[in-house]
């Protein structure tokens, strides 16, 4: 890992701690050359999964897009603490289910949200 601050790629790793959902590893890290401590974090890399667009357009399913989504909410959001515990969640959804391969087409089409009995 470089160091952010000075570029050495020599560090040791002085804490690893495992996240709340499982899906990452936090690591305290201190550069050998310059003493400065910085925090990584190390995710799996699960196979990738395509996102059927309205159009039919397939694009690669990109975690980011979600976090920005949420940061660009009306009502915003409570920091990236907030955006990264939404955000989990609704990536491990996506990766146990088998839901959105099974049917392409209904993914394919407009969302709309499911009618209330109070209409």
């Amino acid at each position: 890992m470089r160091c952010p601050h000075c570029g050495s790629f020599d560090d040791k790793v002085i804490d690893s701690r495992t996240l709340a959902d499982g899906d990452a590893i936090r690591r305290r890290r201190e550069c050998t050359n310059c003493s400065y401590r910085f925090t990584s974090y190390e995710r799996t890399e699960d196979k990738q999964f395509m996102v059927v667009k309205r159009s039919g357009r397939r694009e690669p399913f990109d975690r980011a897009k979600i976090e920005r989504g949420i940061t660009a909410m009306p009502s915003g959001a409570g920091g990236n603490a907030l955006i990264a515990a939404t955000a989990s969640p609704v990536t491990s959804a996506l990766r146990t289910s088998s839901l959105w391969w099974s049917n392409v087409q209904a993914a394919a089409s407009p969302l709309t949200a499911p009618k209330s009995s109070a209409e």
